[in-house]
C-alpha cells in the first residue's frame, strides 16, 4: 500500500508537492485563523502567532525534505544537501541577489499605484521599511523554511517540462497564492496590504532568482543571500 503511494506520488511530484505543502500550510493557519475571528480560544492567536506563521512557513522546504527521502532515499538527500552547500561561483551573483528583491518589490508597489489601483499598504510605504524588511529577513526569515521547496524541489522539475519563463511563473503563481491565508489573520506582514503587489513582485522575483539559480548551477547560497 505504501510503496503504491510512493510510486503515485513520484508520477506527480509537482502536483503532489504543491498539494502537500498547501495542506499542511493552511491547515496551520486555518488554526491560527480560527482563534483570531473566535472560532476556538484566542489566546492562541494573541499569544502564539509568531510560532504557527512559522510552522506554516516552514511547510515547502519540511515537505520537499520528506518528499525526497521517502522517494529518492539517502542518495537523493545526499544531492540535495550537495546542492544547498555549493558557493563557487560568479561574485556578481552575491550582488544580484542582495539587490533584486528590494527593487522589483519597489517596482510592483509603483505599478500598482500608477495603475490606478487603491492600495491597502501600511507596511511597505516607505522604502527604507522595505529594505530594512528586507535585511531582516534575510537575517531572521524564511529563506531555509521555504526555499529548499520551491527553488530546489520544484523548480528544477517544473524546468524538465516547461522553458525557465514558464517554470517561473508558475512559480511565482504558486507562492503568491500560498500566502493568502495570511492576508486574512491579523499580526501578518500581509494583513493589511495588497495581494497584487505580492503577486506582481513573487512573478518578478522568480524569474530572476530562476536566472540566478541556473546560471549558478543551482547554487541555494545564491538564493539565500536574496530571500526578502
Amino acid at each position: 500500500m505504501i510503496n503504491k503511494i510512493i510510486e503515485h506520488i513520484k508520477k506527480h511530484e509537482i502536483l503532489s508537492f504543491i498539494f502537500i505543502t498547501y495542506l499542511c500550510s493552511w491547515s496551520i493557519w486555518w488554526i491560527l485563523y480560527s482563534s483570531y475571528i473566535g472560532i476556538i480560544n484566542k489566546s492562541l492567536h494573541n499569544e502564539y502567532v509568531t510560532l504557527f506563521i512559522t510552522l506554516g512557513l516552514f511547510m515547502p522546504s519540511t515537505m520537499s525534505i520528506i518528499l525526497t527521502g521517502c522517494l529518492y532515499k539517502r542518495k537523493g538527500l545526499k544531492q540535495l544537501l550537495i546542492r544547498l552547500t555549493k558557493w563557487k561561483f560568479n561574485p556578481i551573483y552575491y550582488i544580484i541577489a542582495i539587490c533584486y528583491m528590494p527593487a522589483i518589490f519597489c517596482v510592483a508597489f509603483l505599478i500598482c499605484s500608477f495603475s490606478g489601483n487603491n492600495l491597502k499598504i501600511n507596511f511597505y510605504k516607505n522604502p527604507i521599511i522595505i529594505l530594512f524588511y528586507a535585511i531582516l529577513q534575510l537575517v531572521l526569515g524564511g529563506p531555509l523554511g521555504e526555499e529548499i521547496g520551491w527553488r530546489v524541489f520544484l523548480l528544477p522539475r517544473l524546468q524538465r517540462k516547461l522553458s525557465p519563463f514558464q517554470a517561473s511563473l508558475v512559480i511565482g503563481i504558486v507562492w503568491a497564492c500560498w500566502h493568502l491565508p495570511l492576508f486574512f489573520i491579523a499580526s501578518t506582514a500581509q494583513y493589511g496590504t495588497s495581494f497584487k503587489v505580492l503577486l506582481i513582485a513573487t512573478i518578478g522575483y522568480a524569474i530572476a532568482i530562476t536566472l540566478v539559480f541556473n546560471r549558478t548551477n543551482g547554487s541555494m547560497i545564491a538564493k539565500l543571500e536574496g530571500f526578502w
